[in-house]
Parts: C-alpha cells; structure tokens; sequence
C-alpha cells in the first residue's frame, strides 16, 4: 500500500507541473491524487509504520499542485489584462478576449476560437506573452491619413 501511495504521489507531482499550463485541468486531479497518497500513506503507517514517503510525497504533492494552479490561473490573468490594456501585443487574441477561461490558465486563453487558422495564430501570441517576445502576427495598421490638395 506505500509503495502504491508513493506511486500515486509522483503522478500527482506530475500532475502539478503540468497545472502550470493548464491551471485546474491538471491542478484538481493533482490535488486528489495527493490527498488519496497522504491518505493511504497514513494507512500503511498505521498498519507497517513505513508510510512516511508516502505522506511526504502526498504532502509535497498537494502543495504543489495548489501553488502551480493558483500562479497559473494568476499569470493567464495578468496576460489577459495586458491584452486587454495593450492589444498591440496579442492583436488575434484581443478579437477574442471575451471568449477566455482564465480558470484554465494559458490553455484557457488559447482555447477561444474554433477558426484553425486563427487558433494557430491566438497560440503563437499566447506562447510570445509567456517568453516575453513580440507578437509574429502583425496587427491590423491603420491607413496614412490622406493629405488635402491645395487648389
């Protein structure tokens, strides 16, 4: 049964990296797996007294898993606002603002369009705002205002 919880730790830790794109796709899962590691961690405590990895890694786990969804959800917001600031910076994404599920982190901001050639474009803005790039897609520039003829 450690050996088990031990398991179901790691797969939750995994889960939790994962949350730092998906924010609670994976964030919610991790913390479950976490919690059910702790729980049968102190199963088999109380039965061998040798489910202490166990706890710890279900602990580790959960902290995890609720830091990285919590800093993922944050980040995709503080995109969003910039976006919503400056739509120089994501111009495709702007057009879609309104569409964002920011509770699903980065991925929630990518999922906004059902126009492939769109998504491709909304995900290489989005994958620029996280490294701190300027957008591949160029905006929409406005026209040169026309000079009046002199008669």
């Amino acid at each position: 049964m450690s050996i088990l919880a031990v398991v179901l730790a790691l797969i939750g830790g995994l889960g939790a990296l994962l949350s730092m794109l998906t924010g609670i796709i994976c964030g919610i899962p991790a913390v479950i797996l976490g919690l059910l590691a702790c729980v049968l961690g102190f199963l088999a405590w109380k039965k061998t007294r040798k489910g202490v990895p166990a706890i710890f890694f279900g602990f580790i786990a959960v902290v995890l898993a609720v830091m990285l969804t919590v800093g993922s959800i944050n980040s995709a917001k503080y995109q969003y606002d910039q976006v919503k600031a400056h739509p120089e910076k994501a111009p495709t994404l702007a057009q879609h603002l309104d569409d964002a599920q920011l509770q699903y982190g980065f991925i929630g901001l990518m999922m906004v369009s059902k126009n492939p050639e769109e998504d491709k474009a909304i995900t290489e803005e989005v994958i620029a705002l996280i490294t701190g790039e300027l957008p591949k897609t160029a905006a929409a520039e406005p026209a040169e205002p026309v000079a009046e003829a002199e008669f």
